[in-house]
């Protein structure tokens, strides 16, 4: 009998709820409760499970028993999730990987703490770095390689051999053609089409690439 990993969530969002399901749902992980950092602790329970602030974690449960799921998204350009990935790893627990069964994946890697949602679909020779989120439907065509704490929104399509730096952020139905590089923080908004490479904190909008050197792409999400 193969025993499941047990892990702990982090976070009490919408997207905390959403993993709980699946997670329970794909019986991939025994999920024995959430994680807050201190003074965020809104409620003791969530569907049942007991809410700890991030002290009790350390106390009651050992990082050699436990892993666990980030939650966090695309916030601050995926730097949120970045800053809860390297504080859980400062404290020796490793970082749950999910995998939906739902999705359909020949990637040759997958990196440690990324999160891919129903439907999504990793062609062969594709490669994705640790702590990255990939949300149900998204699309990443062969040879193309996400690097670390990417976020890919709903219904995205990545195509061929294209390369995605470290927190960047493609929008719900949004294009990447094919055999592009995306700087770092590069953030291609919902519905937006990208044929060009991109300058680290490129903002895409639809219909047009705007790159703007006064304002932080972080402004707008």
């Amino acid at each position: 009998m193969i025993l499941k990993p047990k892990v702990l969530i982090y976070g009490i969002n919408h997207q905390a709820e959403q993993l709980f399901r699946l997670l329970n749902q794909d019986k991939t992980a025994k999920v024995c409760g959430f994680v807050v950092d201190e003074g965020y602790k809104k409620f003791e329970y969530l569907h049942g499970l007991k809410v700890y602030e991030f002290s009790e974690m350390l106390k009651d449960f050992s990082p050699s028993k436990y892993q666990i799921v980030l939650s966090f998204g695309y916030k601050n350009m995926v730097k949120n999730r970045q800053e809860k990935y390297e504080k859980c790893k400062k404290y020796g627990y490793g970082i749950f990987t999910y995998v939906s069964k739902n999705a359909i994946v020949y990637s040759d890697e997958i990196g440690e703490g990324s999160i891919i949602y129903p439907y999504v679909y990793l062609a062969p020779f594709t490669r994705i770095g640790k702590g990255c989120f990939l949300e149900n439907g998204a699309s990443i065509a062969h040879h193309s390689c996400c690097d670390d704490f990417v976020f890919v929104a709903p219904n995205a399509v990545i195509c061929g051999d294209t390369h995605i730096e470290s927190n960047c952020f493609i929008g719900s139905n949004a294009v990447v053609t094919n055999s592009i590089v995306l700087k770092s923080r590069t953030m291609v908004a919902a519905g937006a089409k990208l044929s060009k490479s991109t300058d680290s904190g490129t903002v895409c909008f639809p219909a047009k690439v705007c790159v703007n050197r006064t304002e932080a792409p972080e402004k707008y999400i």
